[in-house]
């Protein structure tokens, strides 16, 4: 808590960077997936060095890690009319706090998030209908979620803060510095008011890292069908399909990475279309079981694209990009005849309290 505010900051000053740079590589028509790719790229890793380095007095050591698959996984609302179908989550964000997590202990914690350019205008009934009102729902895409036998789950109840929507529109949070504008998160708990409250995007993350925001899980049990279930579900699909393709490793990539990796995603389609991965995947994955630890070893060990490397027309047609448009990704998560998905976009946290020297 005596952190808060400067930890606060570091987030949303990542995230205006981040937003920035992906502005100008794709020269003012970025998509809210074009600014989620450049959190990935540029954010992340400014606020593990800049939490280290506030954190360094306490003896607390972070890693984050990520995966972006620019796929997402769809669901269908159990309950009548049939066919309401929606994305579950834009991204995932997961805290673990050096505890190995197990079926009956352990510490980690939880939230979905829904990326909006503008909530009032962009969230579907339906994806609403999902985060604010019914808890019932069927794995409908990627074919790995649909087979599993049961594929129904049950989301927490509505009252606990572990769905939000990110509204990716930057405000400005106070009466000072005018360059002082950040995101923000509406809770899905409060997003029924006429004029929902929002709370900035660092502050609901560091109330989220704190417990105060989000919902914990850990191993889920033998037949489970909720939260946790649904945590290890996403996982497992997502590590099993990016061990299997050659992906992109962003973590201190270099400048200008945002643009070769978005020219990569958009050319190669299917099974054959990388996650883009930011390491730390095997030291963090081994908090959550043996599997997810091993699986996180051969994403980190796999042969990966070199960023410098030119992909153009190699797997698609160039749309432009030769003749001077930058690759843009838009507001569009592919997901259309794609079986061997990833399930969304995964940040991973890990706090470790240093022993004493």
């Amino acid at each position: 808590m005596a952190d808060f505010a400067p930890l606060s900051e570091i987030v949303d000053n990542a995230v205006n960077v981040s937003f920035r740079t992906a502005n100008i590589e794709c020269r003012g028509r970025d998509g809210e997936v074009d600014k989620v790719l450049s959190f990935f790229i540029d954010g992340l890793e400014l606020i593990e060095g800049e939490f280290n380095r506030v954190l360094a007095s306490r003896r607390i050591e972070v890693s984050i890690a990520g995966i972006f698959t620019h796929q997402t996984p769809r669901i269908e609302l159990a309950n009548p009319p049939p066919a309401r179908r929606c994305e579950l989550a834009d991204l995932c964000v997961l805290a673990t706090y050096g505890e190995r997590l197990r079926p009956h202990d352990g510490l980690g914690n939880a939230i979905f998030l829904q990326a909006k350019n503008d909530f009032a205008h962009d969230a579907s009934p339906i994806q609403r209908a999902l985060y604010e009102v019914e808890r019932d729902f069927r794995y409908n895409r990627p074919m790995a979620l649909a087979a599993l036998i049961p594929n129904t789950r049950r989301l927490p109840e509505k009252g606990e803060p572990g769905l939000a929507y990110w509204e990716l529109t930057q405000r400005r949070w106070c009466t000072g510095d005018p360059r002082n504008r950040a995101t923000s998160i509406i809770w899905a708990n409060q997003a029924h008011h006429r004029d929902p409250p929002r709370t900035g995007f660092g502050a609901a993350m560091v109330d989220f890292l704190l417990g105060a925001g989000g919902y914990g899980f850990r191993v889920p049990k033998d037949r489970e069908r909720s939260w946790s279930q649904i945590i290890f579900d996403l996982l497992n699909v997502t590590a099993r399909a990016g061990v299997t393709r050659r992906n992109l490793n962003v973590r201190g990539a270099p400048r200008g990475a945002g643009t070769i990796s978005r020219e990569v995603l958009r050319n190669m389609r299917g099974t054959q279309q990388p996650f883009v991965l930011r390491n730390s995947l095997a030291k963090i994955l081994q908090f959550y079981s043996d599997e997810l630890g091993e699986f996180g070893r051969q994403l980190e060990g796999a042969e990966k694209f070199p960023l410098e490397e030119k992909l153009k027309g190699r797997n698609g047609d160039d749309d432009g990009w030769q003749s001077g448009e930058p690759p843009i990704l838009g507001n569009h998560r592919e997901f259309e005849g794609e079986e061997n998905g990833g399930c969304g976009n995964f940040i991973f946290l890990n706090f470790r309290r240093l022993e004493e020297k």
